[in-house]
C-alpha cells in the first residue's frame, strides 16, 4: 500500500488546510497551525487537541483513505516539557491512527 502525505505548516493562514487537500488531494495531512476555525468542512478534521481558539496541530484523513477506513483513531496529545511566551503557551504534539499507520504531527519545541 502507498500511502500519499502532506505535512504542511499552515502559519493559521485561513482555510490553507482545505484548499491544500484539495488541490493536492493526499490520504494523510499532518498540519502544523492550522486555524480551524477557517477551514471548509471543519468537520473532517481530527483536531481534538488544538486550543481554545482552534489552532494547533491535526491530522486529516483525507476522502481517498476515508473510502476504505473513514476514521482517524486513537488520538492522543503529548505537551511539550517546556513552555513558551513567559511560561503561557506548550507546544502540543498530536499522534493519532490511520489505517493502521500511526502518524504524529508537531510544531518544533524550543
Amino acid at each position: 500500500m502507498i500511502v500519499k502525505i502532506l505535512i504542511q505548516n499552515l502559519q493559521k493562514t485561513s482555510n490553507l488546510a482545505s484548499d491544500l487537500l484539495e488541490d493536492k488531494d493526499p490520504d494523510v495531512m499532518l498540519a502544523q497551525e492550522i486555524n480551524l476555525h477557517s477551514e471548509s468542512g471543519q468537520d473532517d478534521f481530527s483536531a481534538s487537541n488544538v486550543s481554545s481558539l482552534g489552532y494547533g496541530t491535526a491530522i486529516v484523513a483525507h476522502k481517498s483513505v476515508r473510502d476504505e477506513n473513514p476514521t482517524v483513531t486513537d488520538v492522543q496529545r503529548v505537551d511539550s516539557p517546556y513552555a513558551e511566551f513567559g511560561g503561557l503557551i506548550r507546544k502540543k504534539t498530536t499522534i493519532a491512527t490511520v489505517q493502521g499507520i500511526r502518524f504524529v504531527s508537531f510544531h518544533g519545541y524550543n
